[in-house]
């Protein structure tokens, strides 16, 4: 997600990935089976890419930074060890 790179996630629907991803707006996941809908994002990516118009907007993903996610991983911890 920090790289502001498109993401390109295979799943099933409804999965934890697709819920962070359309939260934070950071890419798109497909089944795996759907191949034609995965082509058309491939190929939009890349297109974009190549015509210079691959600043793609992201949502807040600062919910999910390395600092964010260590904080909560210390207080479950606090909170189970006291």
């Amino acid at each position: 997600m920090r790289s502001y790179n498109p993401i390109l996630s295979l799943g099933p629907k409804g999965c934890d990935v697709e819920k962070i991803i359309t939260e934070t707006n950071t890419g798109r996941n497909f089944e795996y089976d759907n191949y034609d809908n995965i082509k058309s994002y491939v190929l939009h990516v890349y297109k974009s890419f190549k015509g210079n118009k691959a600043h793609f907007k992201h949502g807040n993903i600062t919910n999910y930074s390395v600092e964010n996610q260590v904080q909560k991983l210390a207080k479950f911890l606090d909170k189970i060890t006291d």
